[in-house]
């Protein structure tokens, strides 16, 4: 087997990314790696300290649990990759865990990892098992498929310099339906075929450039999330252009259908869209000017209300929308508050024609909200894992049910719940049952 690593070499000001490819390491005990410094990836900050509405706030409920609750560690992870833990995901049969330095992987049913490390941005893993890699300084790109990296080029028409859009909304890679990647750069959409980059500039989707001191962002959605049987790669891009840190429209929807571009008529052509999700065969649109959702064959609207903030807050846009499969909608909003916009955000849930209000949620990215088989959401935050309960004065009740510290999580096609999480100081990957998360 070889080894992979990446070293990062300073000439005269610039940056040029190499790598060096020696192997990667299978084991079952974790054992610490040495690897280059790592690029910091930019991370938006808020400008000042919030002050909270307590409203907000829910009640935390402490139940009778063993401190690691239905909880049962699989593998510790401490010493297994360097940085900071950030993620995890279930793609087929295969987990992974992330770093800010690495990752980590195995099949479902095995024990032993594999592991690679780097110096460079983690984007996120392709439905191809493709993790991506991108350099914020020098705009190369590199994927890693389990055995060998790859750095593309302009021979494989990724441009030199190219850079990947920065706005609040995180901007990860999107597979289609056949097979491909999308990743939305400072020029428009780039497209993966698994051998070849194809460059969509935003005037090709409908989209103009965004002005200068702007950014334009895009979320994909493809045609298997919303079960449309749709062989020619049918793909959706919502849109908003940014200034500050806060949306001003010029956004809008736009359909791809294997070959060309097309905009979508919304009522608002050009409303920007912050979020996109799909379920029940729907497409679920953030707007600025509220939350829709549109049925991506007869492009059917419904929209939906406004949940009531308070007084002293508004809703300034919608950083994220998750749906569940029976169409409850968690979305995040982020406020305006006297203190300013941006620094304040509350999660709410649409269930049953009303809003409840979910709490603060804090942080960037947002704390992550998984869904189960059952399209429980199970919160993890502030410490714990928690379970919301709906009150009959519109507030939700978060109920413990340990006091693992979680950072990302993900349910496998058996509903087997699996979490990143510290208890202690330890770090470990944890799982629980279908049977016992529900009790």
């Amino acid at each position: 087997m070889r080894k992979y690593c990446l070293y990062i070499f300073i000439i005269i000001g610039s940056i040029m990314l190499t790598s060096c490819r020696a192997g990667i390491s299978l084991f079952s005990t974790p054992t610490p790696t040495i690897t280059p410094t790592l690029i910091p990836t930019p991370t938006p900050q808020p400008t000042s300290t919030p002050t909270p509405t307590p409203t907000l706030t829910p009640t935390l409920t402490t139940t009778p649990y063993s401190e690691m609750g239905p909880f049962q560690l699989e593998y510790p992870l401490d010493g297994l990759l360097p940085g900071q833990w950030l993620d995890l995901q279930i793609i087929k049969d295969k987990l992974w865990v992330v770093s800010s330095q690495g990752a980590a992987w195995r099949k479902l049913d095995e024990t032993a990892f594999s592991s690679v490390t780097w110096s460079a941005e983690y984007l996120g893993i392709d439905q191809s098992n493709r993790l991506w890699v991108h350099n914020p300084l020098t705009g190369s790109l590199s994927s890693w498929d389990g055995y060998q990296w790859k750095d593309y080029t302009v021979k494989d028409g990724w441009l030199t310099g190219t850079l990947l859009s920065r706005s609040p909304l995180k901007n990860v890679p999107v597979s289609d339906n056949q097979g491909g990647t999308w990743l939305a750069t400072t020029w428009g959409a780039a497209h993966f075929d698994g051998q070849n980059w194809t460059r969509y500039p935003f005037y090709q989707m409908g989209f103009k450039s965004p002005p200068k001191g702007t950014v334009r962002s895009l979320v994909f959605v493809n045609a298997t999330d919303v079960h449309v049987d749709s062989p020619d790669g049918t793909l959706w891009a919502a849109s908003c252009v940014w200034k500050d840190g806060m949306p001003v429209n010029e956004g809008g929807l736009s359909r791809f259908d294997g070959t060309t571009w097309s905009r979508v008529a919304l009522p608002d052509l050009d409303t920007c869209i912050t979020a996109i999700d799909s379920s029940i065969s729907l497409l679920w649109l953030a707007t600025t000017a509220g939350i829709i959702s549109m049925s991506p064959n007869s492009l059917e609207i419904r929209s939906f209300p406004d949940p009531t903030i308070g007084d002293r807050a508004s809703v300034a846009y919608t950083d994220s929308i998750q749906v569940t499969p029976g169409g409850e909608m968690w979305p995040v909003f982020v406020l305006c508050t006297p203190n300013g916009c941006g620094q304040l955000a509350v999660r709410f849930h649409w269930v049953n024609g009303s809003w409840f209000q979910g709490g603060e949620v804090s942080g960037f990215p947002f704390q992550p909200v998984v869904f189960d088989l059952n399209g429980n959401a199970w919160f993890l935050n502030d410490g714990r894992i928690s379970v919301p309960v709906h009150n009959h004065d519109g507030s939700i009740e978060l109920i413990s049910k340990t006091n693992l510290d979680a950072v990302s999580g993900a349910v496998d096609k058996t509903g087997r719940l699996w979490i990143v999480a510290r208890f202690g100081d330890a770090w470990g990957l944890w799982s629980a049952g279908t049977k016992s998360i529900n009790q």
